[in-house]
């Protein structure tokens, strides 16, 4: 993330073990906050390292963006997925 150019913080309880010094379980996923007018910028850093951008729609639905041009932006919250996904399910609807 350092290179991204993005203001950005840990949040969830990846953050709550950095504030205590201390891992106190396992972790799934990381939970990153970056500014909303900073999203197109985020997505332009992770696409190329292998990440697979989504963004979230209503009743549980995702967008895969493939297209940086061609997002909906229903919702300002976006996911990434680089390979496998333990915690994350995903099919075509």
């Amino acid at each position: 993330m350092n290179g991204s150019g993005c203001y950005y913080a840990v949040c969830g309880g990846l953050a709550l073990e950095l504030f205590l010094g201390r891992e106190t379980r396992g972790h799934g996923d990381i939970d990153i906050c970056v500014f909303r007018n900073e999203r197109d910028k985020i997505i332009h850093y992770m696409q190329p390292t292998g990440w697979d951008i989504y963004e979230m729609l209503d009743c549980g639905m995702c967008h895969k963006i493939t297209d940086i041009n061609r997002q909906i932006k229903l919702k300002c919250n976006v996911f990434c997925v680089c390979g496998e996904c333990a915690v994350l399910w995903l099919k075509p609807a």
